[in-house]
């Protein structure tokens, strides 16, 4: 069944919608929130919503009566995309997982846990248990859960090799999706807010690869459209270098955000990219060589012509106000809903 079929939507299709979308299109300086997008790296995502349709929790399509009055173009002013993934996966995930009578978590991790490499030999009952709950919580994380990116990832890296301690971190995040499984992912039209970046890195973070976290996310709408959790590839020798290199990963996905947006016909100014970090950002717009950069892979340089371009524009942000920070490390609680609420998720009340 194809995703559009399988998400309820009317029967005009995504090639009917982009058209109609592109035919009435006006030029903006930053993106129309009424352009209703949804994208992760691993599943393609449905891109644009269909006129006057908006996604509800049980995955009918509605009618809304109110539209964008000042678009002139017949989009929804607030939508919805909730928990049809969310809910079922979450129902299935959590009797598979047999913890669905256990008591909820406040965060997918205990703050600063790190998942230790099993040296013990393979387990396979373990393994096979371990990776079909991580199977399905990546693919939770993928479509609508970037609250639990940071988790997933971390403890996916030991899929081959589980240890019973990675188990129970792996159920731990479960527990957390009892009371957080009725969220809302939401794209608010009304709000005015166009398409902006933010990222961040914890430079050093695995104590024996030494390797640093990435995490950047892409917001359009007051909603989030995009988000990445990854250990970077190569050890950066400075702090100002892992967010660099992570500054850079995120303007190669605002740079294809934007190629696609052109293709729909909307024309866009410079894309905000925030970070805490006013070195990488000083190297990110200064073309000059210096002795702590000319080792770093000549491919991360490529921001430099999206800023020379003017593709992309940088802003510095404090990093205790930097709501990427959450796909980078395990927070403690207060500072984990902080940086949630800045996600565009919605938690009824009573929710953890």
């Amino acid at each position: 069944m194809s995703l559009s079929k399988s998400l309820g939507l009317s029967t005009l299709s995504l090639k009917q919608a982009s058209s109609s979308i592109r035919r009435k299109a006006p030029t903006l300086s930053s993106v129309s929130s009424t352009l209703m997008m949804h994208y992760s790296v691993a599943l393609t995502r449905l891109l644009l919503m269909p006129s006057k349709c908006s996604l509800c929790a049980n995955g009918s399509a509605e009618t809304l009566e109110n539209q964008v009055s000042s678009s002139k173009c017949e989009s929804p002013t607030k939508v919805v995309l909730s928990t049809w993934i969310n809910a079922r996966t979450s129902k299935r995930l959590l009797n598979a997982a047999a913890c669905s009578m256990q008591k909820s978590t406040s965060t997918p991790l205990p703050a600063g846990y790190y998942a230790a490499k099993n040296t013990e030999p393979v387990d396979a009952d373990l393994r096979s248990h371990f990776q079909m709950v991580i199977g399905s919580l990546l693919y939770l994380m993928l479509g609508t859960r970037p609250d639990i990116a940071f988790a997933v990832t971390h403890l996916s890296c030991h899929a081959a090799n589980p240890s019973q301690d990675h188990l129970n971190k792996v159920l731990y995040i479960c527990c957390y999706l009892i009371g957080t499984s009725t969220y809302s992912l939401v794209y608010n039209g009304g709000s005015g807010a166009g398409l902006i970046a933010c990222m961040d890195s914890d430079w050093g973070s695995d104590p024996t690869s030494r390797l640093s976290q990435t995490g950047f996310y892409l917001k359009l709408a007051d909603g989030l459209i995009s988000w990445t959790s990854r250990v970077q590839k190569t050890i950066a020798y400075l702090s100002t270098e892992a967010k660099y290199m992570a500054l850079s990963d995120c303007t190669r996905q605002v740079t294809w955000i934007r190629s696609l947006l052109g293709e729909l016909g909307y024309k866009l100014k410079a894309i905000p990219i925030c970070g805490d970090n006013q070195g990488s950002i000083f190297m990110a717009s200064n073309p000059v060589t210096e002795p702590c950069s000319k080792h770093i892979n000549i491919h991360y340089h490529g921001i430099r012509e999206s800023v020379m371009k003017g593709n992309v524009e940088l802003f510095f942000i404090d990093g205790a106000e930097n709501p990427a920070d959450l796909l980078t490390k395990n927070l403690p609680h207060e500072k984990f809903v902080k940086f949630r609420a800045q996600l565009g998720l919605h938690f009824p009340s009573g929710s953890i």
